[in-house]
């Protein structure tokens, strides 16, 4: 599969996470698994999606315990990421 697949199925995500349609977990899950199955990524992106699964992870328990983590900075970290990746036009 492209990056420019793998790359439009995390931005669904996020927008179906926006639209109350998904939860933290399946946002996670989504970044996960399309995440490590892009290609020619550079290291430090690689430990990027580390970084965001944490986040991701960290507030799902603040959402279960009822707390209000700040998931916004969390979604716009996730953008910026996106907007790095690299696809088939840059390659």
């Amino acid at each position: 599969m492209s990056n420019r697949s793998l790359k439009e199925r995390i931005i669904k995500s996020v927008e179906k996470f926006r639209a109350g349609e998904i939860e933290i977990k399946m946002l996670k899950d989504s970044i996960e698994l399309n995440g490590r199955a892009l290609e020619m990524m550079p290291y430090e992106m690689i430990k990027e999606i580390d970084k965001i699964e944490y986040k991701l992870t960290v507030s799902q328990f603040a959402d279960e315990e009822g707390c209000y983590p700040n998931i916004e900075e969390v979604l716009q970290t996730i953008e910026g990421w996106l907007s790095k990746i690299p696809t088939e036009n840059e390659e």
